[in-house]
């Protein structure tokens, strides 16, 4: 029977607390900390220009009868200087940036306060266990100051590693994530459906190299080196015949696919090579007008 291990995830502001359960050892076997560092105290103006006020008041039909102690923003535009950034510098979609302002949740004074505080990310000597810290590479809460008026291209450098002098003696990791939108190329009405398809698919190609893997080695130590390996060529060939399409609106990406695309040379056939018939049947077929029907009618009377 494999041990039972107890891991704690938390999110911007009360993961500074986290650290106070850090200092009993053996308590919590691994922490992921998203949104965090050991710097926190210089975004303080920044964030300020959210000018929060009680959520009962400024989203009452959202949050009714909320104490007063649980605040909101009412700005925005600083919300999204502070949670997205200057979009000179940052790839983000306004929409999102503004529905994430419609859906806000609130936070109490109390953290707001005890965030702030000096000290309040205190260090944990004895923890030995597993510490990962997933932070924005642009954060502004815990990289920056706040909002991208103040500091428009903050990055997090060197301030993650940093932070595992919180950690002295635990096993400690801080990837800096970028804003990945992959997904966004997938149209809307489709994109639940395929993104499923693609991790039913990536879970039983592992699944599939898990298990032909050992015998394959047995057959052949180098041989699923090469045959794996070779299949990431196909990268380089998607790298270099698919458009760009950074930048581009959706009907310059939707003809540049259409006209240049090298999944559409591989499934249409090439006009030069297709048959009249061919041809024709993919020719746009134009549909008669009101008044052409009109006419028609007027000339068989």
């Amino acid at each position: 029977m494999l041990p039972r291990r107890r891991f704690r995830a938390l999110n911007n502001w009360p993961a500074g607390s986290a650290l106070r359960s850090c200092l009993v050892p053996g308590d919590i076997d691994a922490y992921v900390l998203t949104g965090y560092s050991k710097r926190v105290q210089p975004s303080l103006p920044g964030v300020s220009f959210n000018l929060p006020a009680p959520a009962a008041l400024v989203e009452p039909t959202r949050f009714p009868g909320k104490p007063l102690g649980y605040v909101t923003s009412t700005q925005e535009a600083a919300l999204t200087n502070s949670f997205f950034g200057n979009p000179d510098f940052v790839d983000f979609d306004p929409a999102v940036a503004s529905l994430f302002f419609q859906r806000r949740d609130t936070v109490s004074l109390g953290i707001v306060v005890t965030t702030y505080l000096p000290g309040f990310q205190p260090v944990a000597p004895e923890y030995k266990g597993r510490v990962l810290v997933l932070t924005g590479a642009n954060d502004q809460a815990y990289c920056g100051l706040g909002s991208a008026l103040l500091d428009p291209d903050n990055d997090c450098g060197s301030l993650l590693a940093e932070t595992g002098s919180l950690f002295p003696a635990a096993d400690y990791n801080y990837p800096a994530v970028g804003k990945i939108y992959s997904v966004e190329i997938i149209p809307t009405r489709v994109r639940a459906k395929v993104s499923a398809v693609e991790l039913l698919a990536n879970w039983m190609v592992n699944f599939a190299i898990t298990l032909v893997a050992p015998l394959f080695l047995r057959a052949s130590p180098s041989g699923p080196y090469f045959l794996f390996g070779g299949t990431t060529l196909f990268v380089a060939l998607v790298c270099i015949r698919i458009p760009e399409t950074n930048g581009r609106s959706l009907e310059a990406i939707e003809s540049e696919f259409e006209e240049k695309s090298f999944w559409r040379r591989l499934t249409w056939r090439n006009p030069e090579r297709d048959t009249p018939a061919e041809e024709s049947a993919r020719q746009p077929v134009e549909l008669p007008t009101a008044s052409d029907q009109t006419t028609a009618i007027s000339h068989e009377k």
